[in-house]
Formats: C-alpha cells, sequence, structure tokens
C-alpha cells in the first residue's frame, strides 16, 4: 500500500525524509509518496507502477484467433484423397486381409479390385488427406497426383501384372487419372497471400 509522506512544518529536507507518514491520501500536496517497503516514490514512479489486480474484475479470455479455413487448392487435395480412401477401404473391407492380398476379387463400384489394389488406393488417399490438411502439403500433393496418374496409364496399357495381380480393368484406369488430375490440379492453385 502506497502512503504519502507529509512533511511536517518547519522541517528541513534531512528531517523530512525520517518524518513517519501519518496522512495516506493524496490531500497533503506533496507528490512522492511511499511504498510498503519505505522507498520514497514520486509522480513518474507511480505512473510507470503496474496497478493492483482488481479481485472482483473479470479475466479476460484469451484473444480469440480466427479460425484457418482450408483453400481452394486443399479442398481439392482433400476431396481427391477422400475418393481413394473409399475405393481403398473398400476394397479391403470386401476382400480382406486374412489371406493372399491378390486372391479374392471383389467389386468397388463395378470395378474388379484385389486387396492389394485396395491397400495402393488407402496409402494414396490416406497422404492425399493429410498433405491437403497441413499448410504447405500442396508441395508432397503434386508429386503424388504425377504417380496417380501415371499409376492411371498404367492400368490403361493392360499389362498383364495388372490384370492378375490388381484385377483392375482397363476402363479403372480413368479413376486414378481423374483422382490424379485433381489432386495436381489443387496442388497448383495458388495459396492466398495475407
Amino acid at each position: 500500500m502506497l502512503h504519502q509522506r507529509t512533511p511536517s512544518p518547519g522541517a528541513t529536507a534531512v528531517e523530512d525524509r525520517t518524518a513517519p507518514t501519518t496522512s495516506p491520501g493524496p490531500d497533503s500536496g506533496d507528490p512522492r509518496w511511499i511504498d510498503d517497503d519505505g522507498h520514497v516514490l514520486d509522480e513518474v514512479d507511480l505512473l510507470w507502477t503496474p496497478a493492483a489486480p482488481d479481485p472482483t474484475a473479470t479475466v479476460p479470455s484469451a484473444p480469440a484467433t480466427p479460425r484457418r479455413r482450408l483453400t481452394v487448392g486443399q479442398l481439392l487435395i482433400v476431396l481427391a484423397g477422400a475418393t481413394a480412401l473409399v475405393f481403398g477401404i473398400g476394397a479391403v473391407g470386401l476382400g480382406g486381409l486374412a489371406g493372399p492380398v491378390t486372391d479374392p476379387v471383389v467389386r468397388v463400384f463395378s470395378f474388379a479390385h484385389t486387396p492389394l489394389l485396395g491397400l495402393i488406393e488407402t496409402a494414396v488417399g490416406t497422404v492425399l488427406v493429410l498433405t491437403g490438411l497441413v499448410r504447405g502439403g500442396r508441395w508432397i500433393a503434386g508429386p503424388v497426383g504425377v504417380a496417380v496418374v501415371a499409376g492411371g496409364a498404367v492400368v490403361f496399357t493392360g499389362l498383364d501384372w495388372v490384370q492378375t495381380q490388381l484385377a483392375a480393368p482397363q476402363r479403372f484406369g480413368w479413376v486414378p487419372v481423374i483422382v490424379g488430375s485433381v489432386a495436381y490440379l489443387g496442388a497448383m492453385v495458388p495459396a492466398r497471400r495475407r
């Protein structure tokens, strides 16, 4: 607590320093104050001294931070990844992983799949969704999108390995081409400047 010193009438400056404080208010006209530790404070010290917290005052909450929204490019990447995830999880869920990953051929949205193709789609979809949710992830989503388009082109060629191990018909090649193109397009959309 601060107390203002009240000089006694007729006292010198030396005597005034040791004079006891009797009036704690600003009514005496002396611009100096004494704090709880006995230090003499003037008006400048009082202006720069932080005020004691008011126990009745409410504590303001942390300043509201704006929600970070996804950009258009990020949404495209997440959409492409979600599409791949739906195909992949469908193929793995229907085919199962109890036996060989190339054995049960199942139909997912009228396309023949093996669990191996479903695992590849699940991995690609997971990478695309995660990179779509992270700022700066488009630098990973772009090359992944190009690789998926290349995978679709391999399905179009009708290679024997693709037919036997993945059971992917040639018309299925459009799915990875479209998914990869959307992911690549999302990666190429410029980010907004603030």
